[in-house]
């Protein structure tokens, strides 16, 4: 009975021993599960805040998009104003350049009458001095009229080419005699 009650205490001392590994590994199972169930519990939360920070990141994005396309928007308004005031610009600087191009031409015009008529004066002068002695400022004084009693230019000019012509047809001679009878009728008056 000693032998079958040692047995018996060597079974159960084996049994309890055995029990105590299980209940050491089941402790140790234990810990580690608890320890994975944390884990878990911490990706389920990182998992579960990423769609709202997702939807956050998606309203933010959004917010932006809409600001963006708002600033492009006032950009391009910006540019189609500017656009404008350019054309306009453009079209000053046009009609600018065109008077400027007219002024010129204007210019250049009026130099080359100037000089056309300086030259006319000169050539005047010449004929008076060789024609009545005299420079054409003191032909008034020296030949008894006023400067108010003359036609326009054309007018004498076409009177004087109507004088010259007939005094052409009348000849040499006859002019000798014409001007002795006005220098008779002039001293005998």
């Amino acid at each position: 009975a000693l032998a079958v009650a040692r047995e018996r205490h060597t079974a159960q001392s084996a049994d309890h021993a055995g029990w105590q590994a299980r209940a050491s590994d089941a402790e140790r199972r234990m810990a580690e599960t608890a320890r994975r169930l944390a884990e878990i519990a911490e990706d389920h939360a990182v998992h579960a805040a990423k769609p709202a920070a997702l939807t956050a990141e998606i309203e933010a994005g959004e917010a932006t998009r809409a600001r963006l396309a708002a600033e492009l928007a006032a950009a391009d308004t910006v540019m189609r104003e500017a656009d404008t005031r350019q054309r306009a610009a453009d079209a000053a600087l046009s009609q600018a350049t065109e008077v400027l191009a007219q002024a010129r031409e204007s210019r250049a015009s009026l130099v080359a009458r100037a000089e056309n008529e300086e030259l006319r004066r000169a050539e005047m002068a010449r004929i008076s001095g060789e024609r009545f002695q005299c420079p054409p400022p003191l032909l008034a004084d020296r030949f008894g009229f006023t400067e108010d009693a003359l036609a326009p230019a054309t007018e004498e000019s076409a009177e004087l080419e109507k004088l010259t012509a007939s005094r052409e047809r009348i000849g040499p001679v006859n002019l000798v005699a014409a001007d002795d009878l006005a220098r008779i009728e002039a001293e005998h008056g």
